[in-house]
């Protein structure tokens, strides 16, 4: 009975690795937002298909934590005392930002998370180009190619 339980939950942490890894190289520059609808609806399918495997791993391995039964287990670096996780940040990235020296044409739009980021990054980007970008699905051309984001280095 341990044995098997130590199995899965052995299993369950690398299947969440290698997902977490899979979906952090999906969502990666444009290799998200430069693909047509249709492909990006099929890969937030295959998002949710993989939370319910996940599902009672991460809560699961979540209570261990906060017991302190358990150390985290998802990969994570810090760069002068700021953590971030290592599938999607790099010490590289954390540099580059540290280096960064805002200008007077620099503008940043910032919400509180799940607020309508991406709606006012739109209206914004939108302001910017006069609304003469091609945002369409056929395009592919998307406001997140017209600039390098620190958040996406």
């Amino acid at each position: 009975m341990i044995v098997g339980f130590f199995v899965w939950r052995t299993a369950g942490i690398l299947y969440f690795r290698r997902f977490v890894a899979w979906e952090t190289a999906s969502r990666r520059g444009l290799n998200y937002y430069g693909k047509p609808l249709a492909e990006r609806e099929k890969f937030k399918k295959k998002l949710k298909q993989n939370a319910f495997f996940l599902f009672p791993v991460v809560s699961f391995e979540a209570k261990l934590q906060q017991s302190g039964k358990a150390k985290p287990f998802i990969p994570s670096i810090t760069y002068e005392g700021v953590t971030g996780p290592s599938y999607s940040c790099t010490a590289e990235s954390f540099r580059e930002a540290a280096k960064y020296h805002p200008t007077a044409e620099d503008i940043f739009v910032s919400t509180q998370m799940k607020c309508g980021t991406t709606w006012m990054q739109q209206v914004v980007y939108e302001i910017l180009s006069r609304g003469n970008r091609d945002l369409s699905d056929k395009g592919h051309v998307h406001m997140y190619a017209a600039r390098r984001w620190i958040r996406f280095q």
